[in-house]
Formats: structure tokens, C-alpha cells, sequence
């Protein structure tokens, strides 16, 4: 029984071979802690620890013990569903039905620890490809944790994620450090951290591998009533992903994303770098980009993206759906390497405004198989891949973009599709202070105006 409000698993009934579902006995000491008016939950070093789902409860800490691993059942049934809606509505959709940790409208809740989770994703796997995973029905987010406050996660391994790995929705108060994601860079959806509709948001010094964004912010649909996604901090964590590394969007649902940093990560083998994609009614204000390095290539068209270091769009998701504004955006300190430029698009009904990029340095040079000259834009209405002449930095749909010490530089592969170093279509107020770059080839126009107000730095209008 607990000793100094310790409570043991295994003092509850859990086997630890590995073979024997013990989320009965995990829930059991979770329940008695809880009803002690918390303490610390144990998972013992030295086992490994099998289980379907449980429910964390208030002022607990849940600890996986160095030497220990805690792993996801592989059967989806043994595995809760998250609401009632998922349950009766949702079944024929692939995932988001089913959660293994969860919690809800908890406080002073964390996961500590240096221990393994291990959400088992592969096992929720069909078939495979060279490039990709193909999913089963039913694969769980291995954490999902809705309106949960004072919230923190620490030094834990989590690895294989079957579907988003750490699900934030309506949380406030949440403080991340020293985690590890090691997901397959083959699964679809294993997103590291999902931040949705949350607020006062710490994440630092984590190192992130996925098959799909490694950080990304939401505001979906479903979760609208928890309001805005504000006052979040991305610090110091080094990130590699098949899809994108920093991301806000897609989802933007009524609701804003605002007062934001991400600042001193450095991105590898991305296919997007820092991003923000937004495609619904709601938008993103005062966001800053900061000491960045950043390396992106093309890869297989089964995932979005183009090797855009910096990718900024708005679009609409469905013919006349409504769209937000993204505006006051910066980027500074940046250093790129890519297959693709640097893509800054807002539409017709939402133009980008005061955009910023400054000390921002992209070398593009070629060095993968898959083919290049491509913008992809997806997801969208009207949207999909497709090939032209690369510029440096693309503008275009925009009001008040400032070019501030940014370079661009081509290295010794340049394919034909390489071009200007810059292009602007329809920028209202371009501004350029100690722009560099050329053509990637000679005898072509080093940059491409079209329909737009250049003012340089001396306050020229051209």
C-alpha cells in the first residue's frame, strides 16, 4: 500500500511481463491516490509494463521509472473512446475515436520520469510502402488531455506513436521539457506536439522525430468553445520530421493564435520548415520566428509540403468558406538550406500584412531524387502542386512585407526550374533594405515585379 504517497502499479495488481493488460491495475492505483488527495503513481523500473487505456485524475504525478517501459496495448478495442460523439458518430473515421492516457478537466497534473512510453505504432499499421505506412482503423492519440490546467511533462521518452503523440486541447498552464519523441518517420499523423486551443504554453528542450509535424498549434473546429491559442513559448529543441518541424494551422476555426515565439530550434530533413498555414475563419497575430537553423528537401508527394523553408499562406479550405488575417509575423536570425524557396502567400479576400523577415540567409540547392519545381499549397480549396521557376523568396497577396539583410544564394546544382532570387505579385508596400541575391542562371531577370509597390530603403516607391 502507499508509502509517503507513493503509489506502486504493481502493489495494485500489475504483472509487468509484458503480455498481461494491466490498465485495470494502473487506473486502481491512480484511483486510490486520488482519492488520498493525490500523490506520485509509480511505474517500477526494471519491467515492462502492458496496458489499454486510463484516465489520469487531479494532483497527481504519474512517474515512469528509469528502466521502465509502459506500452500501448495493440488492440483498438482496448482502448476508450474519447466522448460519446466519437463513439456513436465518428466510428467509420480512421483515427480520432480513440485515446490510451487521457484526462480531462484535471489540475496539477504531471508525467515525469526517464522511462519509455511506447504507443506501439506499427502495430496499428496495414502495409507499407518505400515511403509510408498505411494506417488500421481505430489507432489511438497515446496522450489526449482536454481542459486540463497546470499541466507538465518532464524528461519522459515517448516513442511510436500510433497518431498524435501529445494532444493538448483547451489546456492552460502547461509546461514541457527534456521530452524525447522518437516516432517512425514513416507513419502518417504521429504528430509530436498538438497545442489546440490552449494558453500559457511552455515547450523547451525537446528533441522531436515524426512522420508528421513535430510542434504545431491548432484551433479545431471541434474544440472551439476553449478558446484562443495564445501566449505560447517554443524554445531550444532540436526537431526532424517527414512533414513540417514549426507549424501553426491548418486548423483555425473561430478562434486566434496570437502572442507566440518560437525561438533558438534547429529543423532537419523537413519538408516544411517554419510554417503557417491557415485555411479557416480565424487568424494569427504577433507571432515571431527567431535563430533558426533550418534544412529542408523534397520527399515523396504521399506527404504535404515542398521543401519551403518558410512557408506563410492563407487560403480558404472549401469554395466560399470564410478566412482570418494573418499579420504582424517576423522572422529574424535565420539560416535556410533547401530544395525550395521561401513561399509568403496570402488571397484574394485576406492579403498577408506587416510581414517581416530579417538577417534571413537561404542557400537552395538541389541534392535529393525527388523531383522539384513544385509549390504545394495543399490543403485548400483550388489548391494542389504545382511547377514553375523557383524564386528565392516568393511574395504575393500581401500588404507591407519587409525584406531586411536577406540573402540568397544558389548552390552548384541548380536544375532549370531554379530562378529569381525574388518574385512579388500584388504586394502592396515591398519593403527592401540590403536585399542580395541573383538569378540562378545567367542572362535571367534576378527579380521578377509584378503589379506591386517597391520601397527601398533610402523610402524610394518604384
Amino acid at each position: 500500500m502507499p508509502t509517503n504517497g507513493i503509489y506502486l502499479i504493481t502493489e495494485y495488481g500489475a504483472a509487468g511481463d509484458g503480455c498481461a493488460n494491466d490498465a485495470s491495475a494502473i487506473q486502481k492505483a491512480i484511483d486510490a491516490c486520488a482519492a488520498a488527495g493525490g500523490g506520485i503513481v509509480v511505474v517500477p523500473a526494471g519491467r515492462t509494463f502492458l496496458a489499454g487505456s486510463f484516465s489520469l485524475k487531479s494532483n497527481i504525478e504519474f512517474r515512469v521509472e528509469t528502466g521502465a517501459v509502459l506500452m500501448a496495448s495493440p488492440r483498438s478495442e482496448d482502448h476508450a473512446y474519447y466522448s460519446e460523439l466519437a463513439k456513436n458518430d465518428l466510428q467509420d473515421h480512421d483515427a480520432t475515436t480513440r485515446v490510451w492516457i487521457w484526462a480531462e478537466s484535471c489540475q496539477n497534473l504531471s508525467f515525469t520520469g526517464r522511462g519509455v512510453i511506447d504507443g506501439r505504432g506499427r502495430d496499428y499499421m496495414k502495409e507499407e510502402t518505400p515511403e509510408i505506412f498505411r494506417p488500421k482503423f481505430g489507432r489511438p492519440f497515446m496522450f489526449w488531455l482536454h481542459r486540463c490546467r497546470h499541466l507538465s511533462f518532464h524528461d519522459l521518452t515517448l516513442k511510436e506513436a500510433p497518431y498524435w503523440t501529445v494532444e493538448l486541447a483547451g489546456c492552460e498552464d502547461v509546461d514541457i521539457s527534456g521530452l524525447r519523441i522518437l516516432n517512425s518517420l514513416k507513419v502518417g499523423n504521429c504528430d509530436g506536439i498538438d497545442v489546440d486551443h490552449s494558453r500559457h504554453v511552455r515547450i523547451s528542450n525537446c528533441h522531436i522525430e515524426t512522420g508528421d509535424d513535430c510542434i504545431v498549434l491548432k484551433n479545431s473546429r471541434e474544440y472551439v468553445a476553449d478558446g484562443h491559442c495564445e501566449d505560447i513559448i517554443v524554445s531550444n529543441c532540436t526537431l526532424m520530421s517527414t512533414s513540417t518541424g514549426l507549424k501553426l494551422g491548418t486548423g483555425s476555426c473561430g478562434s486566434e493564435f496570437r502572442d507566440i515565439i518560437f525561438d533558438s530550434c534547429v529543423l532537419k530533413a523537413t519538408n516544411r520548415g517554419l510554417t503557417i498555414q491557415l485555411r479557416d475563419e480565424g487568424g494569427a497575430e504577433n507571432v515571431l520566428f527567431s535563430n533558426m537553423i533550418v534544412e529542408n528537401r523534397f520527399f515523396s508527394p504521399e506527404y504535404w509540403g515542398a521543401a519551403e523553408s518558410i512557408h506563410v499562406s492563407m487560403l480558404p479550405r472549401f469554395l466560399n468558406s470564410p478566412v482570418g488575417k494573418i499579420r504582424n509575423i517576423r522572422f529574424s536570425n535565420i539560416l535556410c538550406r533547401s530544395e525550395n524557396g521561401i513561399y509568403l502567400s496570402g488571397c484574394q479576400e485576406s492579403p498577408l500584412e506587416d510581414i517581416a523577415l530579417e538577417n534571413v540567409r537561404l542557400e537552395l540547392n538541389k541534392w535529393t531524387k525527388w523531383e522539384g519545381g513544385v509549390i504545394d499549397t495543399r490543403p485548400g480549396h483550388g489548391t494542389a502542386a504545382s511547377r514553375g521557376k523557383i524564386a528565392g523568396i516568393f511574395c504575393q497577396q500581401a500588404k507591407n512585407v519587409t525584406l531586411r539583410h536577406c540573402d540568397i544564394r544558389w548552390g552548384a546544382n541548380r536544375p532549370s526550374y531554379f530562378g529569381p532570387a525574388l518574385e512579388a505579385r500584388d504586394v502592396d508596400g515591398l519593403r527592401l533594405d540590403d536585399f542580395s541575391g541573383t538569378a540562378a542562371h545567367a542572362g535571367e531577370p534576378e527579380r521578377i515585379i509584378h503589379n506591386s509597390k517597391i520601397i527601398t530603403a533610402s523610402g524610394a516607391v518604384s
